[in-house]
């Protein structure tokens, strides 16, 4: 975390030679643990999405030959939250997640 940013990043590594995945940034986010409240992706001062990999309104990642690697900058939780749960589509949510100050 840096500021009021919390930056998420997650590394995917795959034996299959397709495994591709893209889904809609509107659709990641994250829950503070301490308070339920849902937290979605920033946005910078020309509406475009602060995440790696996007193309319009989506995120990908591949894969296939290396690690692939996304990230996705969120505005802080509270100081009093310790942890965070991740949300993506089509994958079960991270929950408990550790936030270093």
């Amino acid at each position: 975390m840096t500021g009021d940013i919390l930056t998420v990043t997650l590394r995917c590594s795959s034996t299959e030679q397709v495994n591709s995945e893209t889904f809609k940034v509107r659709d990641i986010s994250i829950i503070d643990d301490a308070t339920s409240q849902r937290i979605s992706v920033l946005k910078d001062n020309e509406d475009r999405w602060m995440a790696s990999n996007v193309n319009g309104d989506y995120i990908g990642t591949s894969c296939e030959t290396k690690p692939g690697i996304i990230w996705a900058k969120f505005p802080a939780p509270p100081v009093t939250s310790r942890t965070i749960s991740l949300n993506l589509p089509q994958v079960a949510p991270f929950d408990g997640v550790p936030v270093t100050r």
